[in-house]
């Protein structure tokens, strides 16, 4: 389900010209970042602290887009 929501949201991104699309993901969850990467995404970047209760860095992910034919 979270795979076509993604490929979605991506799709219609694309649609309205977007050239990139930006994302955060708790560093720990693993199956999040799996799902990003299948579509595209990598890290661009590190956000310390980013998630408080419990405490926890961000990834910022980033996927670029290609336009639609």
């Amino acid at each position: 389900m979270g795979s076509l929501l993604l490929r979605t949201a991506l799709l219609k991104s694309r649609l309205y010209g977007a050239a990139r699309a930006v994302l955060e993901v708790w560093a720990s969850n693993q199956s999040a970042q799996a799902l990003y990467r299948r579509h595209g995404f990598a890290v661009a970047g590190r956000r310390k602290n980013y998630y408080k209760n419990p405490n926890e860095d961000a990834l910022v992910m980033v996927a670029e887009l290609e336009p639609e034919a």
